[in-house]
């Protein structure tokens, strides 16, 4: 899902709000937020099914980075969309046990990678878009 996600706005990278600047100058795009949600929602989803507590993550994203730079909540809805698309497509939402996201839901998905790591215990690390700068200069070549 989260493949399909990122593939979809590869093809609409042009558009304006697919491509913001972090607080650190660094570029994010809606297909690391929307990736990082998919994925995020669907490992607890999949742990909730388990009987499992949803596993802790460290990832790179956070919900006030993109509120900060979201004046109009533009971005939010696209993301929010782009995450319902992934869901919907070819019947994958059911496979994965996904079902529709509202706009807080995605936020909260995106915020369930504020764990910190450490020395003990289990942690995933989720950085959907590995290289964003490089995702971002194939498509703009």
């Amino acid at each position: 899902l989260a493949c399909e996600l990122t593939a979809s706005v590869q093809e609409s990278i042009a558009s304006a709000d697919a491509k913001q600047s972090k607080s650190d100058a660094s570029p994010v795009t809606v297909a690391d937020y929307g990736a990082q949600a998919l994925v995020s929602a669907a490992l607890a989803t999949a742990a909730a099914e388990a009987g499992a507590p949803p596993p802790a993550l460290v990832a790179e994203e956070t919900s006030a980075e993109l509120l900060a730079t979201d004046v109009d909540g533009s971005v939010l809805t696209r993301i929010t969309a782009l995450v319902n698309e992934a869901i919907a497509g070819m019947g994958k939402g059911e496979e994965t046990g996904l079902t529709t996201m509202n706009e807080a839901d995605v936020l909260a998905a995106v915020d369930q990678g504020g764990g910190t790591g450490g020395g003990s215990g289990e942690f995933w690390v989720l950085d959907p878009i590995d290289g964003t700068k490089g995702f971002l200069r194939v498509l703009l070549s």
